[in-house]
């Protein structure tokens, strides 16, 4: 698996990822999609999309969704990793502020 996998991965899932916003705008779960490696060690489709509501609400629970993505990752040997979160979502870090 190489950069032809990662480009396609990506142009499916940004299109997927573009549909929700035309559909719901802003308000749209937080999500994560990984693609998996060769060396992943489930080929289930429901481990490779992670939902992220909540995520972003303290440092405590970022830096939970953080550690539990690594893992997932690692699990699925993944060589990309695609994620759109909608500022309003966002609670922790607040850089947009000011």
């Amino acid at each position: 698996m190489g950069s032809e996998e990662v480009a396609k991965f990506a142009e499916a899932h940004l299109g997927l990822l573009a549909e929700e916003v035309r559909e719901n705008g802003s308000d749209f779960i937080p999500m994560v999609h990984l693609l998996p490696g060769p060396a992943s060690i489930s080929t289930e489709e429901q481990e490779q999309h992670v939902r992220g509501a909540g995520a972003f609400d303290t440092p405590q629970t970022l830096d939970g969704f953080v550690c539990f993505l690594r893992e997932k990752a690692a699990r699925l040997d993944s060589l990309a990793a695609l994620s759109l979160v909608p500022k309003a979502s966002v609670a922790y870090p607040q850089v947009q502020q000011g």
